[in-house]
């Protein structure tokens, strides 16, 4: 498992680009909670399937692969936390 929280010298920036396994993340999204700006804060990158182990299978609709990312975004307006993910 790979985290990456540190936004200087362009590491997440790079990070949301290499440690994705579909399109890359992008750096801000709408938040989920009350549609302000929600900035990326952390990246984990989940190869070794440690995540997908903890859930059951079919969790809320989810069937997560041995491999995922997640991209998760914080908001300025509110502070809540919105998470984008996609798998290998």
């Amino acid at each position: 498992m790979k985290i990456f929280t540190k936004q200087r010298y362009g590491l997440m920036d790079r990070a949301r680009k290499e440690y994705t396994y579909q399109v890359e993340f992008p750096a801000s999204v709408t938040c989920s909670f009350c549609s302000g700006k929600a900035k990326l804060i952390a990246l984990v990158e989940d190869d070794e399937g440690y995540i997908m182990h903890e859930r059951p299978k079919g969790y809320k609709g989810i069937w997560p692969h041995d491999s995922m990312a997640m991209a998760n975004y914080m908001c300025g307006k509110c502070g809540e936390i919105t998470t984008e993910w996609n798998q290998g």
